[in-house]
């Protein structure tokens, strides 16, 4: 599901507010259905509302989101697959060597490659 985030005005008001809408999928006759709300004081408010929707419409669904993977593992899977066909062996050897730092423990773990 996508969603977007977007600024109005109204006639009664100066300032502006904001809106999200969710592009939901289909119905039975083709018709795209949309999920939206609006009148949120900030930006923030409505990205917040729009990613607990979005959530909330998963659950009902029956999809499940993927654990996010961290940084570091993520680099490991690029190395390991992406970096042969798009690096050159030095730039390899030189990402390889790269220490990735944990926030939470503020420790530098050994090799990115092992």
């Amino acid at each position: 599901m996508t969603g977007s985030i977007d600024k109005y005005r109204t006639k009664s008001s100066s300032k502006p507010h904001w809106r999200y809408r969710i592009f939901a999928g289909r119905d039975a006759t083709g018709k795209k259905v949309y999920v939206s709300a609006a009148g949120f004081a900030t930006q923030g408010e409505a990205a917040d509302a729009m990613h607990a929707r979005i959530d909330e419409l998963r659950r009902k669904a029956g999809e499940l989101r993927k654990p996010a993977t961290t940084f570091g593992e993520h680099m490991r899977q690029w190395l390991q697959h992406h970096a042969p066909q798009r690096c050159s062996p030095k730039t390899l050897d030189c990402y390889r060597g790269w220490r990735v730092v944990s926030w939470k423990t503020r420790r530098a773990e050994s090799r990115i490659s092992r």
